[in-house]
């Protein structure tokens, strides 16, 4: 008796986030919850008011309707708006970051590619309030 075993190279996801569409997520947070290494997150136009982690997750987020329409708005409620900061490689496309009391994005151990991304109304001009943040080893 002869097994056959095919191993197939798994594809990746394309998650959508649309929270007028009830197929589709309702946020940014719970499409990177379900995403697995290699997926892309794809996110319609509109102000998102929330603050994301990657969680160590090789990922694609994408702002479809580019930095002119899609806003991650952190509003305050947190440190950063994006972290990237478990190791992960993440390319974050076609928003403005906004944080109007801290950091809009935080980056540690991580790698990240930001294109089309404006970060816009942060925090105070010190560390706080800058776009981007990652800790230097001494």
């Amino acid at each position: 008796m002869t097994l056959l075993v095919l191993v197939l190279p798994s594809l990746a996801a394309s998650l959508t986030v649309d929270p007028s569409d009830p197929g589709a997520y309702a946020t940014i947070e719970d499409a990177i919850s379900d995403a697995v290494d290699g997926d892309t997150v794809s996110v319609t136009s509109g102000t998102y008011y929330e603050c994301i982690d990657t969680s160590g997750k090789d990922l694609t987020i994408v702002g479809d309707s580019g930095s002119g329409s899609t806003t991650l708005n952190g509003n305050g409620y947190c440190d950063q708006v994006v972290t990237i900061s478990s190791g992960e490689a993440v390319t974050l496309t076609g928003f403005t970051i906004r944080n109007n009391s801290s950091r809009g994005a935080y980056v540690y151990t991580s790698t990240a590619t930001f294109s089309d991304v404006v970060f816009d109304a942060l925090g105070d001009t010190s560390i706080s309030g800058s776009a981007l943040s990652w800790p230097i080893s001494s």
